[in-house]
């Protein structure tokens, strides 16, 4: 496989070329993914923890309520019938919770960090060509 004088490489050599380029792109393409996504669970981690210890409040209050609402409607009603009714009432409660939280759930199939400046998409890469080029992008 040695050029000749004046020959350029050949087919095979050329695609072994652009193969491996390819291969060394799409390792650092996942190389600066997975530092982005270190840098930004880095930047959450705080956050999260404060999310996480307000969900544990929320959930024991939340249960201290429950059990003040069953105390309340055993004078009532009873105590089985009021543990009933307490079970009911949050099961309908979660199922609502679960319902809004499905509707309202965005599309997770886009791609990831596409906010950030670094991942241009094809649309912006035509408009910066032609605005170089000096056409108009008016269509």
């Amino acid at each position: 496989m040695t050029e000749a004088a004046g020959e350029g490489p050949d087919y095979s050599t050329l695609f072994g070329r652009v193969l491996k380029d390819g291969e060394r792109f799409a390792k650092a393409r996942i190389k600066l993914y997975r530092a982005l996504a270190y840098y930004r669970f880095g930047q959450a981690r705080g956050p999260l923890l404060l999310f996480l210890a307000a969900g544990a409040f929320a959930i024991g209050a939340t249960v201290s309520l429950l059990v003040g609402l069953v105390i309340w409607l055993s004078a009532m009603i009873g105590g089985l019938a009021a543990g009933i009714a307490i079970f009911v009432a949050g099961l309908a409660i979660a199922g609502l919770c679960g319902w809004i939280g499905m509707r309202t759930m965005p599309d997770l199939t886009e791609l990831p960090f596409e906010d950030d400046d670094i991942i241009r998409t094809s649309d912006h890469l035509v408009e910066q060509q032609s605005a170089a080029a000096g056409e108009s992008t008016i269509l």
